[in-house]
């Protein structure tokens, strides 16, 4: 009766026996003591053997694809290549071919499978791929990487909420926008409101109590100095942020927001204040300020488009690029679209990317 000595090899009268594979692909090879002099090279022999024959036939006989393995070490080379952060499968690595097949990686059977490994071949993966894994990961509470997130994304909730200036519904609006990898968090958002006093109610109308927080704010900030640097023009974007966070004791996301919403009260807007004033917008600096931002309600108003504007600087200061990389890249990709009407937009969110450095 053959001994099994380790994977693949087995102990012979004289010597040992390596078999690999069954059927077709069956292969039998013999290593005696009379061929190579002792059992300890007969044995080194058979190990060298089922090494070489087991790569081989761990590559894939389809051009563009690859088997498991082969996959797995291509997804790695990825993570490595392109910096992905918190993407570490170190002692998990077979999770990744269920993880690709989910991201979308196309499959094909293998026409040549070896017994005991899978029977599936997968394209070369791209760097989407793999962000789209780790978005997967991000939105899944029960992986490291996903608990990571989740703990981010709550703290980010917590802060909102204890802020005493959002609605529950604002707060599920912010986190999606700073967070696109979820859609909301509805529920978790409840679950803290309970433990959490003073925040608004969430009536619409001006007398609601998140509006009327909004409406003092902005009566506060026309009152104060900010008017007249703002009608003498002698300012930048950074100075009025951190101006209005030290002002209204609120967090730059929301400074901005004020920025705007005060701006276009003075453009005319009555949604929030009355206070119509031509004369700061026609200011050299307020100009440089409107330069390149796309405004309206759709794309979330003046403050918006100062959000966007701020975020995208944070983001190639982060990169080592110049300030107009990203608007530059914007307009090349723009020039290529087939028809007006259409806008360009990135993947990866400015906001959370210039918030948490992850440019």
């Amino acid at each position: 009766m053959p001994t099994t000595i380790e994977s693949n090899i087995y102990s012979l009268g004289n010597g040992y026996y390596v078999t690999i594979g069954g059927g077709e692909q069956y292969i039998y090879e013999s290593f005696t003591v009379e061929k190579y002099g002792n059992t300890t090279k007969a044995l080194e022999a058979a190990r060298k053997f089922r090494d070489i024959t087991l790569k081989e036939r761990s590559t894939s006989s389809v051009k563009g694809f690859l088997k498991p393995n082969e996959l797995i070490e291509s997804i790695k080379k990825l993570i490595k290549r392109f910096k992905i952060k918190d993407l570490n499968f170190e002692g998990k690595e077979k999770n990744l071919t269920r993880l690709a097949e989910v991201a979308g990686v196309k499959t094909i059977p293998d026409p040549d499978p070896m017994p005991g490994s899978g029977r599936i071949l997968y394209a070369k993966p791209t760097k989407q791929i793999v962000e789209t894994i780790k978005a997967n990961l991000v939105k899944a509470p029960a992986t490291r990487t996903g608990e990571e997130a989740f703990l981010k994304r709550e703290a980010r909730a917590t802060e909102l909420l204890e802020s005493g200036k959002h609605t529950q519904a604002d707060v599920n609006r912010i986190l999606g926008e700073e967070f696109p990898e979820i859609k909301g968090m509805k529920s978790t958002i409840s679950k803290l409101s309970k433990t959490i006093k003073g925040i608004p109610s969430g009536t619409t109308g001006k007398e609601a109590s998140g509006v009327k927080g909004v409406i003092q704010d902005l009566k506060n900030l026309d009152k104060s100095r900010l008017r007249s640097i703002l009608e003498r023009g002698k300012y930048t974007l950074d100075s009025l942020i951190t101006r209005i966070k030290k002002f209204l004791r609120i967090d730059e996301g929301l400074a901005i927001t004020r920025l705007g919403q005060l701006l276009d009260a003075y453009e005319g807007d009555t949604d929030y204040i009355n206070r119509p004033n031509k004369k700061i917008g026609e200011t050299k600096a307020a100009k440089k300020l409107k330069v390149g931002i796309t405004q309206g309600k759709l794309y979330g108003g003046t403050g918006g488009a100062l959000k966007r504007k701020r975020y995208e600087r944070k983001v190639t200061s982060q990169l080592g690029e110049k300030p107009s990389f990203i608007s530059g890249m914007k307009r090349q990709v723009q020039k290529l679209l087939p028809r007006k009407g259409w806008e360009v937009d990135l993947v990866k969110s400015l906001a959370s990317s210039g918030r948490f450095g992850t440019g």
